[in-house]
């Protein structure tokens, strides 16, 4: 079952009221959805709601990551196996995830990683909407609505074959694109709200100073990337009154670390998709890698690179 619902997607900025729609919207029909946004921005949590929302509610919800697993073992988790299929397989063997999901909703996360190989088994069973075990020799019919996600542009994978095109539109019914945090970080309160109650703290340990630096960082990693942070600051924090210099000690740490992970992100955007598409990426990383160095004061930084701040607001949204 799905353990979240639109109510747990949190903010009141019109990007997050305009998600929570569409996802009641289409949470009714049984279409395909694929999900994108940055990583950490809720992927996952997206998907948990859409079946929440839907007729499909009562019965299960099964979600895998497919880059976490090589192909032979994603390929038997997806659709199971007969017993001796292979070394190490059960006796019995095991219905894989397809049958698990039955009249459900099966959620295939990173689904730009899959191989070509179990991307065409898996366009056969949303063509059939019927399975076979590997090792098989019987189809069993499946009714599950899928459900997908990325942090990579599928378009970009199909352009560059990576991707098959026939599968893309099987899975591309409709498409939800997740706001990043930078686009509202107003949310940032309500977003910590349950942080504070695990941790057994009031919001008050944040002070309004605090908040406004919570707000002005990047936060390339999005929503996981601040509920760490602010995470580890509460864990330290002795008593029931805000930190400041335990806070500043902890970011200026924090962000010591982010140029390097903002130059993967970049070494990432340089290793696939078109021209422009990587240009697009690495403009992005550069940039957010001096509002980093700025303490997310755009002003700065648009002098920094010698650009006008309308330019540095068009870079932004070029990349959301």
């Amino acid at each position: 079952m799905a353990r979240y619902g639109c109510d747990d997607i949190k903010g009141k900025n019109p990007h997050i009221l305009r998600l929570r729609q569409k996802i009641r919207r289409y949470a009714a029909t049984d279409t395909a959805v694929f999900i994108t946004g940055e990583s950490g921005t809720g992927k996952e949590l997206v998907a948990h709601a859409l079946h929440a929302e839907s007729p499909r509610h009562s019965h299960p919800f099964v979600a895998i990551n497919c880059a976490a697993l090589p192909e032979p073992l994603l390929e038997s988790e997806l659709f199971g196996y007969e017993g001796g299929a292979f070394t190490g397989a059960r006796k019995e063997g095991k219905p894989g995830l397809f049958e698990l999901a039955d009249r459900g909703t099966l959620f295939l996360d990173e689904i730009g990683e899959m191989s070509h190989a179990v991307q065409l088994r898996l366009l056969r069973v949303l063509e059939a909407k019927e399975v076979m075990r590997i090792g098989g020799d019987r189809l069993v019919r499946v009714d599950v609505r899928v459900l997908s996600a990325s942090h990579k542009s599928l378009k970009e994978l199909v352009q560059t074959d990576k991707f098959r095109m026939n599968l893309y539109y099987r899975l591309v019914g409709f498409t939800i694109q997740i706001p990043p945090l930078r686009q509202h970080t107003e949310d940032i309160p309500l977003l910590l709200d349950k942080l504070f109650r695990a941790h057994g703290h009031k919001p008050s340990v944040l002070t309004p100073a605090m908040l406004q630096r919570l707000r002005q960082s990047a936060w390339p990693g999005n929503v996981r990337e601040l509920l760490s942070f602010v995470g580890g600051y509460l864990s330290l924090l002795e008593g029931t009154r805000a930190d400041p210099a335990l806070f500043e000690e902890l970011l200026a740490e924090y962000e010591q670390l982010e140029p390097a992970a903002g130059m993967h992100t970049a070494s990432d955007a340089l290793g696939s998709g078109t021209m422009k598409h990587r240009l697009r990426q690495f403009r992005q990383c550069v940039l957010r890698n001096v509002l980093r160095e700025c303490g997310g004061d755009k002003a700065q930084a648009a002098r920094s690179l010698a650009i006008s701040a309308s330019t540095l607001h068009r870079i932004l949204e070029d990349g959301e």
